[in-house]
């Protein structure tokens, strides 16, 4: 049986509790890997450690700035700051440090993934 893993960069951060929450990924790929109610694997690859397990929800794909201003307060980053009006700066300040600023623009084609943990036992 084949299982999608995603993988998030230490520290892996906002994932506690049974909630509702989104990472966004660059490109379109994740809309063609995971449809509402996969379940998937929560990874620190740099860790090798599997640290989670979640559902899939909604899975959104469009430009970078859009997305955000709809959806980065529910980012997993940014779901303890109580700045919500911020969110969408922070979460694109948060991808262009990842990944530079050759790679992220408002226009650079995204998608965001909700998901929601799941409890083990």
């Amino acid at each position: 049986m084949e299982q999608q893993v995603i993988d998030f960069a230490p520290p892996a951060e906002g994932f506690s509790g049974a909630f509702y929450w989104n990472t966004f990924r660059l490109g379109r790929v994740w809309n063609d890997r995971v449809k509402e109610g996969d379940e998937v694997l929560l990874m620190m690859s740099k860790k090798l450690i599997v640290f989670g397990r979640a559902v899939i929800g909604d899975v959104y794909v469009g430009k970078l700035r859009q997305l955000a201003e709809t959806h980065a307060v529910f980012n997993h980053n940014q779901r303890d700051n109580p700045d919500a009006a911020g969110a969408p700066d922070r979460l694109i300040a948060n991808m262009t440090k990842r990944y530079g600023p050759q790679l992220i623009n408002d226009n650079k084609l995204c998608s965001v993934i909700y998901m929601r943990n799941l409890q083990d036992g």
